[in-house]
């Protein structure tokens, strides 16, 4: 809960850091494309905010329409919003893509092509028949396969529906210091999508290694288009580490005292071993951060074929001087954020590389009937971030 609440505080202090759009806070017209960000549907939820935007004449734009807009010297349309969603969640087939074909919207989806299912069945999807959706629908994204396979995105991109776009190539974290935060332990990896948590090992793919890194340092981290340099492990504290937990197995994680004893080893293991400990010059992290981006547009382009990707949007909505240079070096021509303190809009002759977008709960307070009070909107925040009920 401690972290939910968080980050509504983080929320609510970019209110007053002037982040969010002047419609959010009452304004009742439109004077630039707001972007909203989704990561998971709730089915419910999703079809009122459809309703809302149908109702009141809105029309969505695909990112290469956002940048378009943006470059262009013409007045914005005042009913243009656009529709974005982070790492290609199951979700995106099971519910949205039904529900935007309904109220003829369209979206885009940034995928993160490292994960992406190698299934060549489609999953099942609502039909629109049967009434409401049923629980089915609402935890796909909790299930054994959390994320889209390229079945599924080959069908939406054909339909036109959705436009697929990048979200980097594995959306992993980097280790920044070498101050160790935590070890992985079977709690870690067994909660939902694990390895956007555990930071870049040299050599571990985490859906693959999970159990094999049991005990290994989990150090500082930050998200890897941050623009921090990332810290390269001394691999023999975290070979240590790994085999004081490989004697006992997951039994070793039921002493209570089981990350003082891993700590322990790892200061031990630090001191006597040889240092090989080195964090990146900027020259390997430009090199670093082109390479993956590159991987992520030519992987997503051949597995849709005539289809160009030329748009990013960053994990957890961080990015920084370098990764806007990195991208445009491996081709984008956009670069999507989260909010932006005195950033709050996108209007014709702004940066393409700098686009801001909002959480999607926001698109209720858009002008028109049916307009949720911001008080609403922000006790609904305050009720999920209690409950845990997330679908951010």
């Amino acid at each position: 809960m401690r972290k939910h609440l968080e980050a509504l505080r983080e929320e609510a202090k970019s209110v007053f850091q002037g982040a969010y759009p002047p419609f959010v806070m009452g304004r009742d017209r439109l004077d630039h494309i707001p972007v909203f960000s989704f990561h998971s549907v709730d089915p419910s939820g999703f079809e009122a905010q459809l309703r809302h935007l149908s109702r009141n004449g809105y029309r969505t734009l695909k990112a290469g329409e956002v940048v378009n807009c943006i470059q262009s010297n013409r007045e914005l349309d005042r009913k243009s919003v656009a529709l974005t969603f982070d790492d290609g969640r199951r979700s995106v087939w099971a519910v949205a893509y039904p529900l935007l074909k309904k109220y003829r919207f369209t979206a885009t989806v940034f995928l993160i092509p490292g994960i992406v299912g190698e299934s060549r069945h489609a999953g099942p999807c609502w039909s629109g028949r049967g009434g409401s959706f049923s629980e089915e629908w609402r935890r796909c994204d909790m299930s054994l396969q959390p994320v889209l396979n390229w079945e599924e995105i080959r069908i939406m991109h054909e339909q036109g529906v959705i436009d697929f776009q990048a979200h980097t190539l594995t959306h992993q974290r980097i280790p920044v210091s070498q101050r160790i935060v935590d070890f992985v332990h079977p709690g870690l990896i067994q909660s939902h999508l694990f390895q956007f948590t555990i930071p870049y090992m040299k050599g571990i793919d985490p859906l693959k290694d999970a159990e094999a890194i049991l005990g290994a340092p989990v150090y500082e981290n930050a998200p890897a288009m941050g623009g921090r340099p990332m810290y390269s492990e001394n691999e023999e504290v975290r070979r240590r580490c790994v085999e004081t937990v490989r004697l006992e197995g997951h039994a070793f994680f039921n002493r209570p005292d089981w990350r003082r004893l891993l700590r322990k080893r790892a200061a031990e293991a630090a001191s006597s071993a040889q240092s090989d400990s080195v964090f990146e010059n900027p020259e390997s992290r430009m090199k670093r951060m082109i390479r993956q981006l590159r991987q992520c547009r030519e992987i997503i382009e051949e597995r849709i074929p005539d289809h160009r990707v030329i748009h990013l949007a960053y994990p957890w909505g961080a990015g920084s001087e370098t990764s806007i240079q990195a991208s445009a070096a491996a081709g984008f021509i956009s670069n999507f954020w989260a909010t932006r303190p005195y950033h709050a809009v996108n209007r014709t002759g702004d940066d393409p590389f700098r686009l801001v977008r909002l959480k999607h709960d926001f698109i209720l307070r858009l002008p028109g009937e049916g307009r949720r009070s911001f008080p609403a909107l922000w006790a609904g925040k305050l009720i999920r971030r209690v409950t845990g009920n997330i679908d951010y």
